[in-house]
């Protein structure tokens, strides 16, 4: 008896904890891009997608950088997808070289964690910039 009382306590606490998760909440992601190599610079920003307002900071805070970048995120499966569950596994990767840029994006969407890292060193990489161009930036 004394069981069931501690675990609908446990299981009323826990459905409390979740109602202090913000229900308008779409994505929260911080995104670092290096343009060049090692020692190259390196742009830092936090990108915030709720149902009712966006925002942005660092290079997303610009010329509607945060609401570009949160529409694609509801619009496109494909961008939304890529950042919950990564690339294809298995997909060929042409040996293209794109350029040093590297970018890592961490954070959440829709509920689901988010830690991704792109670099344009070959043709998937060169895709998935492409693809998540605006979050990223141009190279």
């Amino acid at each position: 008896m004394r069981m069931a009382i501690v675990a609908a306590l446990v299981a009323a606490m826990a459905g409390g904890c979740s109602s202090t998760q913000d229900p308008k909440l779409i994505a929260r992601l911080q995104v670092e891009v290096r343009l060049g190599d090692l020692t190259g610079a390196i742009r830092s920003s936090e990108l915030i997608c709720r149902r009712d307002v966006t925002s942005g900071t660092g290079y997303l805070a610009f010329d509607q950088w945060a609401l570009r970048a949160c529409h694609d995120l509801t619009s496109n499966p494909q961008v939304t997808r890529f950042l919950i569950s990564g690339p294809p596994r298995g997909r060929p990767c042409p040996e293209l070289y794109g350029g040093p840029q590297r970018a890592r994006i961490t954070g959440t969407v829709r509920g689901r964690s988010v830690d991704r890292s792109i670099d344009r060193t070959n043709g998937c990489g060169i895709r998935d910039w492409e693809l998540l161009e605006l979050l990223l930036g141009p190279p």
